[in-house]
């Protein structure tokens, strides 16, 4: 009888301790544009600005009263168009990038901004290429890339407005070319 008052006991802890969590836990979705290009540091095409879309869901953990843990999961299409001698085409790579961000809000009113930065890993879901690569760039473009983000936006109460710039620090070229992706997203979204 005393084992199971016991065990009553620490199942309903546990379930108060883990719905008090949970409602601590902030829960976004967001949807957006990118604008997006390849860096390079050796002779390469010249590469332009390529816009896409992005959209995913992220997790608010508190971590004090103005900090957060921020991570997200997002399909982000980057790429680039380029030109080389004889030919203009583009190339389309889409990713699903998974950033883990610190974020520090400020203030408590109607408006509250926020700064975000962070690591992120992306891992390519999808690649196109068009006038290069005969349209088939799996195998020449990196399965993974990794960098840093950073950002900041304003909160309207739930909705919000995000702006941030991924500097990616992976070489995702599988070529002879030094290729780095540089992609600048604007956001909106909903946080439950």
């Amino acid at each position: 009888m005393r084992r199971t008052h016991v065990l009553v006991i620490t199942t309903a802890l546990a379930l108060g301790l883990t719905s008090q969590a949970a409602a601590q836990v902030e829960v976004g979705i967001k949807a957006g544009l990118t604008f997006a290009t390849i860096s390079e540091s050796n002779l390469s095409p010249n590469f332009d600005s390529k816009t896409g879309f992005a959209a995913g869901v992220h997790f608010g953990f508190p971590l004090g009263t103005n900090f957060m843990l921020q991570p997200e999961a997002l399909i982000t299409q980057q790429g680039a168009g380029f030109t080389i001698p004889g030919a203009e085409g583009e190339l389309e790579l889409t990713y699903l990038q998974v950033p883990l961000n610190l974020r520090l809000n400020f203030g408590s009113g109607g408006v509250q901004p926020f700064i975000l930065a962070g690591p992120y890993a992306a891992f390519k879901l999808s690649c196109k290429a068009e006038d290069l690569f005969d349209d088939d760039c799996d195998n020449d473009i990196s399965g993974t890339d990794w960098g840093f983000d950073f950002g900041g936006g304003l909160r309207f109460s739930k909705l919000f407005i995000e702006a941030r710039y991924n500097l990616g620090l992976a070489d995702v070229s599988e070529l002879e070319f030094d290729s780095k992706q540089r992609v600048f997203m604007v956001m909106l979204g909903f946080a439950f």
